[in-house]
């Protein structure tokens, strides 16, 4: 729920703009509307899917592991 929430207010630059723009260009209301649901959908789903697959993400933070283990290391032995 907490993505959800953080996606919801991400776009709400994107809604102001695109309000702007659809008055600008004077886009009936009904057109305004159902443009905007079309793109804020569009929006939720592509950002609400995962980039990385989850062996990626392991590999990554075993890696960020490593990484501070060897500067730790560096910084004792100097």
């Amino acid at each position: 729920m907490t993505k959800r929430r953080n996606l919801e207010k991400n776009y709400k630059q994107l809604q102001h703009d695109l309000n702007r723009l659809f008055v600008k260009s004077n886009v009936n209301m009904i057109q305004s509307m159902f443009l905007q649901k079309r793109i804020k959908d569009s929006y939720m789903e592509m950002f609400s899917m995962p980039i990385l697959s989850q062996s990626i993400h392991e590999r990554a933070h075993y890696e960020q592991q490593l990484i501070e283990q060897i500067q730790n290391d560096l910084k004792r032995f100097n």
